[in-house]
Parts: structure tokens; C-alpha cells; sequence
């Protein structure tokens, strides 16, 4: 029994040694984690005005379907084509229709004055 007391004693001294450098080490994490519950309330704070954010961008801006309907009405070549020839046939008309009338006013205001 003298050997196991022994034993016992060395063992209580090794624990007795590492005793303070384990309470060091306690305080340190308790340190750090004293602030964890007010840490925690300001992250679910921030999380709560990163939600609202994300609400009024989605309420605001475009979506995917939104920019698929924008692009959908957009002009295409076929029909700037289309209109350009509108506008030549109009503009062609047009100088036709005022060429005949100088004409037509002109012989008139002629054969008014001979």
C-alpha cells in the first residue's frame, strides 16, 4: 500500500501543478464567452435589417421575369426595318403630294395670268 500512496501522491502533485494553468485557461473562455449572448443579440439584430433590406430590394427592382417582359417588348430589327420603310414610303408620298401641288398651284396662278 506505501507504493499506491505514492502513486497517489505524485499524481496529486502533477494535478495540483496543472491546477492553475487549467484556471487560467477558464477564465480566458469565460472571458470570451461572456460576451457571446450580446454578440448574439446584435448579429440577430443585423440579421433582422439584412431581411428588411432584402424585402424592400425584391419590392423595388427587377426580377428575372420582370427583365424577361422588359426584353421581350424590345425593338427588334425586323421591326426597325419595317418602320424605316413606313417612314420612306410616308416621306416619298409626302414629296410627291407637295411636288403636284407647287405644280398644280403654279400652272393655275400661269394660266390665271395669261
Amino acid at each position: 500500500m506505501d507504493e499506491q500512496t505514492t502513486r497517489l501522491d505524485e499524481r496529486m502533485v502533477v494535478v495540483e501543478t496543472r491546477l492553475p494553468a487549467v484556471e487560467a485557461r477558464l477564465i480566458v473562455i469565460d472571458g470570451r464567452l461572456g460576451n457571446v449572448d450580446s454578440r448574439l443579440l446584435m448579429l440577430e439584430k443585423d440579421v433582422g435589417l439584412l431581411r428588411e433590406d432584402v424585402a424592400v430590394i425584391r419590392s423595388n427592382y427587377a426580377l428575372r421575369e420582370d427583365v424577361a417582359v422588359i426584353r421581350s417588348n424590345y425593338v427588334t430589327k425586323n421591326d426597325l426595318s419595317a418602320m424605316e420603310t413606313r417612314i420612306l414610303k410616308w416621306f416619298i408620298g409626302t414629296g410627291i403630294t407637295l411636288a403636284t401641288l407647287t405644280f398644280t398651284a403654279g400652272y393655275a396662278v400661269a394660266r390665271m395670268l395669261h
